[in-house]
């Protein structure tokens, strides 16, 4: 409707302002519908004006695009006791699995040693000869770590009676008695490892017993904890005799870890 009026007035305004067309003017007679002639450049001058007011009026609508709203719901996780618990027990594990530290080595070699020279540091014969076990040699910590392995490899050439030992234990002393008490609960204790052997050797054959023994505790649940300053050891028993040999090494395995929280 709005563009017909448009056109209209558009159309009349044209007439108005028409210039007299040249030639011969007819004017019409009788009845029946006028008919308006438009030169060329009246028809140029229309359309025009149809496009300028048909640009003027696209220009003036507007369309608004509302923007897009999205609601997310909140997301809510029910966990029981239990499975928190579980939870935090997992984090707390791992948390301590990150602290702790490289496992580090120390090794101890202990060279030919005859029965007599056991015996010697024994303070005397018999003092080294079985259960009796003599302190040979130690490794001694700086700070305070968790064993986590232990292994014992020895060679024992038993040219005697009596039984021969080799023994990883943390030390306690220089001379150890390994009797057993008739009271159960009375033993010798931190000996992790220990090798013996019977006469294996004479004078003609010589065969000597090459054995290695180990063990390992968790790191994280069960390690075997030594202050700073304590030592790991190896012990030894002998016949007093000169003929009897034994050599040993041992290696040790642990980590770093504040152990004042297990001070006593």
């Amino acid at each position: 409707m709005e563009g017909d009026l448009l056109l209209a007035g558009v159309a009349s305004a044209l007439m108005r302002n028409a210039k007299p067309a040249t030639g011969p003017v007819t004017t019409p007679t009788g009845s029946g519908p006028v008919t308006a002639t438009f030169t060329p450049e009246q028809i140029n001058q229309l359309s025009g004006t149809i496009a300028s007011s048909v640009e003027s009026a696209v220009s003036q609508i507007q369309i608004t695009i509302p923007e897009p709203q999205i609601t997310i719901p909140p997301v809510q996780a029910n966990l029981s006791d239990d499975q928190l618990a579980k939870l935090t027990n997992a984090i707390q594990s791992s948390s301590q699995g990150m602290k702790m530290k490289q496992v580090q080595n120390r090794f101890l070699q202990i060279p030919n040693t005859t029965g007599t020279t056991i015996n010697t540091l024994a303070g005397g014969a018999p003092a080294g000869s079985y259960p009796n076990i003599v302190l040979i040699d130690t490794i001694q910590f700086t700070e305070n770590v968790n064993l986590i392995a232990i292994v014992l490899s020895v060679s024992m050439l038993n040219t005697g009676t009596e039984p021969m030992g080799v023994y990883a234990g943390r030390v306690q002393g220089g001379l150890l008695n390994l009797t057993s008490s008739p009271d159960p609960t009375i033993r010798a204790t931190d000996i992790y490892l220990s090798l013996l052997t019977h006469n294996n050797s004479t004078g003609v054959t010589n065969a000597p017993a090459s054995r290695t023994s180990s063990i390992a505790f968790s790191p994280t649940s069960a390690p075997v904890h030594m202050k700073s300053n304590e030592s790991i050891g190896i012990y030894a028993c002998s016949q007093n005799i000169a003929t009897a040999l034994l050599s040993a090494d041992l290696s040790v395995f642990y980590f770093t870890e504040d152990m004042t929280k297990n001070a006593v």
